[in-house]
């Protein structure tokens, strides 16, 4: 017998539901935040000497998401200048599968993806399919990100 839409969406409300009880989203919510603030402060760890010389310039950005579970919030795009060139760290989200949150990277040639892994770890996605591949983001892997996504 055909259920009836109503009681099947009835039937998925009340699972998400029971499902979401017993998670801390607003601890969910700090833990990314904080995360992001990690990754930022990498990235300027990185970029220390070309930021001190000039060479390159970063700046912040407000915005807001909305997710799931964690409603709408402020986060900071990070947008790194080098000469009239921008690339840009945006912050996509924190309820990701395979990861605790993703931020993607665009520049004026591509875009590139950063997920936060267990521990907490940031790494570049090097492939999503057919199964997902990274690699630890570092300052070798920070600049070939770069290269990939600025013109050359």
């Amino acid at each position: 017998m055909t259920q009836s839409l109503t009681d099947f969406f009835r039937e998925k409300q009340q699972r998400s539901v029971e499902e979401s009880r017993g998670v801390d989203w607003d601890a969910r919510k700090r833990e990314w935040l904080d995360n992001i603030a990690r990754l930022y402060e990498l990235i300027e760890a990185s970029l220390a000497e070309p930021l001190r010389q000039g060479t390159a310039l970063v700046s912040r950005q407000a915005r807001q998401i909305t997710e799931d579970h964690l409603g709408t919030y402020d986060i900071e795009d990070l947008i790194l200048i080098v000469g009239d060139e921008r690339v840009t760290f945006a912050p996509r989200a924190r309820n990701v599968v395979g990861a605790g949150g993703r931020v993607d990277v665009r520049g004026e040639r591509g875009e590139a993806m950063l997920v936060v892994q267990p521990s907490p770890r940031w790494s570049v996605v090097e492939s999503k399919y057919p199964q997902l591949r990274t690699v630890p983001l570092d300052d070798a892997t920070l600049t070939e990100l770069l290269q990939s996504v600025m013109r050359t």
